[in-house]
């Protein structure tokens, strides 16, 4: 005030206390129009004294607080900048040439500064003798990005240290709440799980997190959540690691654990049951996506007890999801740590759960080699449910790869265990596994059965996930029996139920059996959208056998259609990524697809080998359906006479075996 004071010519000597000098600055801004910019206040009571008493002067004030005077103050929230005119801020204080302008790793480094333009100014600097990948490169290989710019570190550090010394003066208490949720190792706070790391109650914790959203130390992210903005949270965590002991880390961790277990396996409960609510389940693991994979690596990282249980219910939680790399992350980690601390128990967890992401996202052979390596630990350990678990997987990755026989005998071997260990949710998966073998050979009386096994055991745990695959199951029956409808009644039933769990798997593998049932009713259209629905969802959980699946679909309705070079595109796509898998069973259907195609447009040679392709993989896999199917398309494209005739006869022959009928007798020459 007295510096005010001087710049206006005025002396203050006569005004001892600061209410009287307050009043000569007004004095002297009564009537004159001037612009006053008071920086990062405190709080309003900070400046109070220096605000004109009319409305002749604009004053501009900013805060990290939100300055509350209806009478006297317009709020104006500012956010970081937009992503577009930070790489122009970016751009102009590196001096990048115009053709250098569009690099989109220029934006990038923008995103790794927070698009904060003090972080952005003080990178530009760097930005003038290097070149943009390199930067950005050097600034990802940190947890916090500006470390690798010392300039920008201090810059904003200093920044963030202002407001933090403010709230430690102010209200320690709220000071050591910010220590604390720092600590999460997320990137959304939900206020339930603070509340639980800061061992208050739910209404206090959202209460005193609004607090500190109004003084910008925290972000609003929703109802009930909140976050810190990311170079923010590096330094609150770096306060939390120098201010706070290690037992106190170790406690709120421990805390969040336990909460994250018990909100987690409600929601599995919910999911797999159809009790409680479902709904509120789904909701809440989309949101908490991200924070269960942070969450359980933490728990990994830290040797915690908790570690085993919270990986499994997380990969419980999202395989079904498609998080195929997040849970490879955790489990890769728990098997490291395991390891190095010679925890056998731990590594056998760990590369089980490896090898069912890997199985399920496309690498059988990694699959089939950490399942088998699993089950020699459990074996040791004498663990034999995870035996029977390992032994599971390794029979689910050999019917992937259509090796339908060693499938069979595993899953039998599997059943043993559970029914020794009174397993009832292992055996009912072992009898799914089975009656898909069964299906797999054309065995079909005997895969109903399983299927119908499985799905009382299911009903009898209470579990709706496992009852629609068994009625998925038993729809693939009928429509492979020629029953449309009770296929229809089936993949309609599954799907509402993967729809109500949230489980995009199954409800991409239902909407491929409409899609075949309305393929087979000439409702080519229809199919064609059906597929391409579960096309999108198989790509997105990152399935590429399922996509693989549904393209071949997709190829055989376009083809129907007469669209022949899209199906056979579409089928040659569908190929690769069965060839690619190893997945024989799946590449000889493609082939027969293929085949058909190119037969309907008139290509009868490459009809020919795309057949005698599909033939061989039929009788690699021992597909009885698939060879005999294969076998009376083959002989369409015959010359006619002794060798077509005797491809009709191995494939009728193949057809009363399986009791289907035979379905193309109009055809025998």
């Amino acid at each position: 005030m007295e510096a005010l004071l001087t710049w206006a010519g005025i002396s203050g000597d006569d005004a001892p206390t600061l209410d009287a000098k307050a009043a000569l600055w007004r004095n002297w801004l009564h009537g004159r129009r001037g612009l006053l910019l008071l920086d990062n206040a405190a709080s309003l009571e900070q400046v109070a004294c220096l605000l004109p008493g009319d409305d002749s002067s604009l004053v501009l004030i900013t805060s990290r607080v939100a300055l509350h005077d209806p009478d006297r103050i317009t709020l104006t929230e500012l956010d970081v900048l937009p992503a577009d005119e930070a790489a122009r801020l970016l751009v102009a204080s590196a001096g990048v040439p115009a053709e250098e302008a569009t690099d989109p790793a220029l934006e990038e480094i923008c995103r790794a500064c927070g698009f904060l333009p003090l972080a952005v100014q003080a990178v530009a600097v760097r930005l003038r003798f290097e070149e943009p990948a390199e930067l950005l490169s050097a600034m990802r290989e940190t947890d916090s990005p500006l470390l690798e710019i010392p300039d920008a570190d201090r810059r904003v550090g200093a920044a963030f240290a202002v407001s933090w010394q403010a709230l430690e003066a102010a209200d320690p208490l709220q000071a050591g709440l910010l220590r604390v949720l720092a600590m999460h190792p997320g990137s959304e706070l939900e206020v339930e799980a603070c509340a639980a790391m800061t061992g208050t109650t739910a209404r206090e914790c959202r209460r005193r997190m609004a607090d500190l959203a109004t003084k910008h130390l925290l972000q609003r992210q929703g109802r009930g959540r909140f976050g810190f903005h990311d170079l923010f949270l590096a330094y609150a965590r770096s306060l939390a690691v120098e201010q706070e002991p290690q037992e106190r880390w170790d406690e709120v961790l421990d805390r969040l654990f336990t909460h994250l277990l018990s909100r987690g396996e409600a929601a599995q409960v919910a999911l797999t049951t159809g009790t409680g609510d479902p709904e509120a389940a789904r909701t809440w693991l989309d949101r908490e996506r991200t924070n269960l994979i942070a969450v359980t690596v933490a728990a990994v990282e830290r040797r915690s007890p908790h570690a085993r249980r919270l990986a499994a219910m997380t990969h419980a939680l999202l395989g079904s999801l498609g998080a195929t790399t997040e849970l490879a992350r955790i489990w890769s980690t728990m098997r490291d740590t395991a390891e190095t601390d010679h925890d056998r128990p731990s590594r056998a967890d760990a590369l089980r759960g490896l090898a069912d992401t890997e199985r399920t996202g496309g690498d059988p052979t990694a699959a089939r080699d950490n399942y088998q390596v699993a089950a020699g630990l459990y074996e040791a350990l004498g663990d034999r449910r995870g035996q029977a678990d390992a032994m599971w997987g390794l029979a689910e990755t050999e019917r992937a790869r259509s090796r339908y026989e060693d499938a069979r005998a595993l899953f039998l071997r599997a059943r043993h265990l559970y029914e020794e260990l009174d397993d009832r949710a292992g055996l009912a998966d072992a009898y799914w596994g089975l009656a898909n073998v069964a299906v797999s050979l054309g065995r079909y009386e005997r895969g109903a059965e399983e299927f119908r096994q499985a799905r009382e055991l299911y009903a009898g745990l209470g579990d709706r996930r496992g009852q629609a695959q068994a009625i998925r199951g038993l729809a693939d029956i009928a429509r492979n029996r020629g029953r449309g409808d009770e296929a229809l009644e089936g993949y309609r039933a599954a799907l509402a139920t993967y729809e109500e769990i949230g489980d995009v798997r199954g409800q991409a593998q239902s909407l491929r059996g409409l899609g075949h049932v309305a393929r087979v009713d000439g409702r080519h259209d229809e199919a064609a959208d059906l597929f391409v629905r579960a096309r999108d969802l198989s790509r997105r959980i990152g399935d590429r056998r399922g996509e693989a699946d549904m393209l071949r679909g997709l190829g055989d309705v376009q083809r129907l259609r007469g669209d022949y070079a899209e199906a056979r595109e579409t089928l040659t796509r569908s190929a690769e990524v069965h060839r690619d898998l190893d997945n024989a069973g799946g590449l000889g259907f493609t082939l027969r697809a293929l085949g058909d195609t190119e037969r309907a447009d008139g290509r009868p040679d490459r009809a020919r080998a795309a057949y005698d392709e599909a033939r061989a993989a039929f009788h690699r896999v021992g597909s009885r359906r698939g060879l005999a199917d294969t076998l009376c398309s083959l002989a369409g494209v015959l010359p006619p006479g002794a060798e077509a005739r005797a491809a009709y006869t191995e494939a009728l022959a193949l057809y009363e075996e399986l009791g289907a009928g035979w379905q193309h007798a109009g055809q025998v020459p």
